[in-house]
């Protein structure tokens, strides 16, 4: 597994400890997947996949899209992909049916997310198989149910190749008017293009309208524990609420240096803070390890600016109920928590529709 560099001796030297010993280690199994992929080699990607579904069950459908994104495996990728969202739809899905402690109401939800996902990925495959007629009706049952912006992109075209101006225009519209969305000139110009001034216009307010009301769909209302504190910079401890912003959105991210994830996170981060700023909204890092002696932070060092306070007690990770890092909540100006573990790509939208119409809930 060393031998990143060479991935063509890396898979022969795991072929012959696979045979040699029989299954191994089950990350083996994802790695030599992710590597025959890499070199394009059908017979050994599809051999590799299903020594990686006998490892992880659970995982056949992250497996399905694996093979299903590249060229030489579309093919059958595309195949499991349907024949996971024919289990997923009667109930079993890749969990084969529901975990002991959860509820039938969760589990549903669960699979219906899990089936927008699997269409988002077929109708994805399909697209780049040069299937648009075959695409679009996958990328409208995902689309219906998400805002992923990537998948809206996806549904402009094939809207498009099917003739459907106007339908590729509102796809368009709701990409453009996402926050996280980066340097959308050209979008704008495209839709304007297809459907024309004031039709343009107005898919853009509505599609601004849908978004804020999707996004505060998913809000939570949950009112921080008073009195958890930590430290400072300094070392000094101070409460927790003291450090949220009175004006707006906070975004609290949950952070260890001995994290690799976290680590690899920083500068998107900083990017994130550096784009909310602006807007009114405050980013928090709350690190798990206690403050330096000369004042420093970790975080700096690895292109981190902002606010910095340590929570060495594990007080406010307890709060909030993690186990990990990186997390990510969003608070409002009343100090409720709104959304819990949630994603960098997910936040500026988040922040935004608590700016403009979901600011501060009710207690």
């Amino acid at each position: 597994m060393d031998n990143s560099g060479e991935p063509e001796a890396a898979l022969a030297a795991l072929e012959a400890l696979w045979n040699e010993v029989g299954p191994v280690e089950r990350s083996v199994t994802r790695y030599a997947l992710s590597k025959a992929l890499q070199v394009g080699d059908r017979e050994l990607a599809l051999r590799w996949a299903d020594r990686h579904v006998q490892a992880y069950p659970w995982m056949r459908a992250q497996t399905a899209s694996s093979l299903a994104a590249g060229p030489e495996t579309r093919v059958e990728g595309i195949r499991r992909l349907r024949a996971e969202i024919e289990r997923s739809q009667t109930g079993k899905g890749s969990a084969d049916g529901r975990p002991p402690f959860v509820t039938a109401e969760d589990h549903r939800a669960h699979l219906e997310a899990e089936v927008g996902r699997l269409q988002a990925a077929l109708g994805t495959a399909l697209l780049e198989g040069d299937d648009a007629a075959g695409a679009l009706g996958p990328l409208e049952e995902a689309a219906a149910s998400s805002w992923d912006v990537s998948l809206l992109r996806s549904l402009a075209t094939a809207r498009l190749a099917a003739g459907d101006s106007l339908g590729a225009a509102e796809a368009l519209a709701r990409v453009v008017v996402d926050p996280g969305v980066a340097n959308p000139n050209s979008l704008l110009a495209q839709g304007l293009r297809l459907v024309g001034d004031p039709e343009w216009s107005g898919l853009m307010t509505k599609a601004a309208s849908d978004l804020q009301e999707w996004t505060l769909q998913s809000a939570d209302s949950r009112p921080f524990p008073a009195g958890v504190t930590l430290l400072d910079t300094d070392g000094e401890r101070v409460v927790f609420k003291s450090i949220l912003n009175d004006d707006g959105p906070t975004v609290v991210v949950l952070y260890s240096q001995y994290c690799g994830y976290s680590v690899a996170a920083t500068r998107r981060i900083e990017a994130l803070r550096r784009r909310l700023s602006p807007e009114g909204a405050r980013v928090v890092v709350v690190a798990a390890e206690p403050p330096r002696e000369d004042g420093e932070s970790f975080l700096d060092e690895h292109g981190y600016s902002g606010l910095v306070y340590h929570d060495v007690d594990r007080e406010v990770s307890h709060a909030f109920g993690s186990l990990g890092s990186p997390h990510y909540f969003v608070l409002d100006r009343s100090g409720a928590v709104r959304y819990e573990f949630t994603s960098l790509e997910e936040i500026p939208r988040q922040v935004a529709a608590l700016r403009v119409g979901g600011g501060q809930s009710a207690q």
